[in-house]
């Protein structure tokens, strides 16, 4: 049965999982592991950047979700490992807003995970009917990495082994483990 099944069959059976996404949100921020969104257009694996760039999330929802051209689409949730981050420089500009050199970032990113912490990163679909409140104008940390399977894990709970069995809390955010699940 595959992941997708198994998720759809447990909402529709009304199936508890052991654990919730607050404490899935717990483990992982005790592991080092930071929620964060991605919007990628179209039926693209969100997971594989395109050839020569890197893949970037935001900690805001709205952020990621202005990077959708349809506004019936949502970011999609994971976990990327904070821990250790390289930290990209920012300035404030004249209007006491940081800032950073996006050029610069998408040139500086590697296999590690890169951050530029609480800036403004508005995706060009922004718009008042996705988002009425504007918080897509609002600051946010901008991840980005080159290697999803060293740095990224997946949001999804309950989240499934290979023979469909439950993967414990405290199996997930291995960080020596490149399996997304764990």
């Amino acid at each position: 049965m595959s992941l997708f099944n198994k998720l759809f069959e447990s909402i529709m059976t009304d199936e508890k999982s052991h654990y919730n996404s607050y404490d899935l949100e717990k483990a992982a921020n005790a592991k080092g592991y930071v929620k964060v969104y991605r919007g990628v257009r179209g039926d693209c694996n969100p997971l594989e950047p395109r050839k020569g760039y890197q893949i970037s999330f935001s900690s805001k929802k709205e952020v990621a979700d202005s990077y959708l051209d349809d506004i019936r689409d949502d970011a999609q949730e994971f976990f990327i490992l904070d821990k250790g981050a390289r930290e990209f420089p920012t300035r404030k500009d004249r209007d006491g807003y940081n800032t950073f050199s996006k050029c610069g970032f998408d040139n500086s990113v590697g296999s590690d995970v890169l951050v530029a912490r609480q800036v403004y990163d508005v995706g060009p679909f922004a718009s008042h009917e996705r988002d009425p409140k504007s918080l897509f104008s609002y600051p946010s940390d901008i991840y980005a990495t080159t290697n999803y399977r060293k740095n990224i894990k997946t949001a999804d709970y309950p989240t499934y082994d290979d023979d469909d069995n439950e993967i414990p809390l405290e199996k997930r955010f291995d960080s020596t483990n490149d399996d997304i699940r764990y």
